[in-house]
């Protein structure tokens, strides 16, 4: 694990514990901490996912052999885009 540390400020626990009322607010099914939990693994899990692939969520990934086979048809050599050009580019 990281030595780094992430200060959690006052401001930060004041913004999180605006609309805090009653105990379940915090710790019920729906509370607070469970949604903190929720966002920080999806945020990991989605970081070394990223990290695994080499590229980020949603990120058009055109491989090489994509461009090979798409050399004799214009049109999904089209649809590839710029995409395409760019690793075309890299490429050499």
């Amino acid at each position: 694990m990281s030595k780094t540390q992430h200060p959690i400020t006052d401001e930060l626990l004041d913004q999180l514990l605006a609309n805090y009322q009653k105990p379940e607010d915090l710790i019920g099914a729906e509370g607070i901490l469970k949604q903190l939990t929720k966002k920080l693994v999806e945020r990991a899990l989605d970081a070394e996912l990223t990290h695994h692939l080499g590229h980020d969520k949603h990120q058009p990934v055109v491989s090489e052999r994509a461009l090979h086979l798409a050399d004799g048809y214009p049109v999904v050599r089209q649809q590839l885009g710029q995409s395409a050009g760019l690793l075309r580019r890299q490429s050499r």
